[in-house]
């Protein structure tokens, strides 16, 4: 399905922009700030301003279309992948990484609940396994 067919699917009206800022995000897997966001993309659309990205992203937030994140203390980052999944902030290179879930243990979290859950966002701050491996030294 086209991001543009995505957006009228949830009565957003298909602007250029917003297609870019949707496009640009299900390109990528690194879970951007709006400021990242804006530099990638103000390269395309010169005319492009902050306050349309931020805007944008939290149309898209608040109609379901991306998750918004927040596991840091200054910067909201934004997820194209709206499926139940966790997501780790490696403390050493910064970087956002999904971790998915099995569906035995989203059992579990459900039976928590003892209701029903329509979304969760779980955040682990930590070390990723590429920079723990890289603390590591052979003996």
């Amino acid at each position: 399905m086209s991001n543009k067919t995505l957006l009228i699917e949830h009565n957003i009206k298909p602007t250029i922009q917003r297609i870019l800022i949707l496009d640009y995000l299900s390109s990528v897997i690194s879970h951007p700030t709006a400021d990242e966001i804006y530099t990638a993309l103000v390269p395309k659309i010169p005319i492009l301003s902050r306050m349309t990205i931020y805007n944008t992203l939290n149309l898209l937030v608040e109609k379901g279309v991306i998750h918004s994140l927040n596991i840091e203390e200054k910067n909201t980052r934004y997820d194209f992948d709206i499926s139940p999944h966790a997501h780790l902030l490696c403390t050493k290179c910064h970087k956002v990484y999904d971790i998915f879930l099995k569906n035995e243990q989203i059992d579990f979290l459900k039976n928590l609940v003892e209701g029903e859950i329509f979304d969760f966002q779980i955040n682990i701050k930590g070390i990723c396994k590429k920079c723990n491996n890289l603390g590591k030294t052979s003996h």
